[in-house]
């Protein structure tokens, strides 16, 4: 779930998750997709054990979280976040508006 700061659902957030440690930019294939914006409710994902950044942006360009160099100034504003196998997590981001252009 993305929030305001006064915990408020916010719509239309796209959310990335992004390997702490990036695969390599170059393979798209070994990144999380991010869901499609959201209704300021829950987005769901699968992703493979490891430890990731969680950004929330008002607008994220197509294949922007690939780029390291893009995410640098977003990196204060991420939340970390591990998931071992088999884990379930509920996460809910406080998100400041924020456009990534």
């Amino acid at each position: 779930m993305v929030t305001n700061p006064d915990g408020e659902p916010v719509p239309g957030v796209t959310v990335a998750l992004v390997p702490e440690r990036p695969p390599n930019p170059t393979r798209p294939d070994l990144y999380p997709k991010p869901p499609p914006p959201s209704s300021g409710g829950t987005n769901s994902t699968t992703s493979p054990p490891g430890r990731y950044l969680l950004y929330a942006f008002d607008h994220l360009p197509p294949g922007a979280h690939l780029d390291p160099e893009f995410l640098k100034p977003h990196l204060s504003r991420a939340t970390r976040l591990e998931i071992e196998p088999g884990g379930r997590h509920q996460i809910t981001l406080r998100h400041r508006a924020t456009s990534a252009k």
